[in-house]
């Protein structure tokens, strides 16, 4: 399936987290533009099924957490940045069955992209130092 943090290669990056947390938030803005792109639709909510669709390798109609993260040798999550995004999934995960699902999608994006801010913010801090 399409993983949204291989999409966009960015240049120069402050580290490897931020390498990656950077292609994550384009990746996923990247995602929702084709989505709407494919549908002809302009500035409107993204079309999270289709989302859902292009992360669920395995089409069972909710995201795992492999699904998402993938492998640091594979290309997916470098593993020092897993526990905070496993942290977000899991918090996400309304229903507690270790899936995302539809519904519970929009809110994981949003946890995601408050991550990345925040890892944004502490390689801010480090530059300063």
């Amino acid at each position: 399936g399409l993983k949204f943090w291989l999409l966009v290669e960015i240049a120069e990056p402050a580290s490897k987290e931020m390498k990656w947390c950077q292609k994550l938030i384009v990746g996923l803005f990247l995602a929702v533009a084709m989505v709407q792109a494919q549908e002809g639709e302009d500035n409107e909510e993204p079309n999270y099924e289709e989302i859902l669709n292009e992360l669920d390798d395995d089409k069972d109609g909710k995201l795992s957490w492999e699904e998402l993260s993938g492998t640091e040798e594979d290309g997916g999550m470098p593993n020092d940045v897993r526990p905070k995004y496993y942290e977000r999934f899991q918090s996400q995960d309304a229903d507690g069955d270790g899936f995302i699902s539809l519904e519970e999608l929009p809110d994981l994006l949003s946890a995601f992209e408050e991550v990345d801010d925040e890892e944004g913010a502490e390689g801010a801090d480090k530059d300063e130092i």
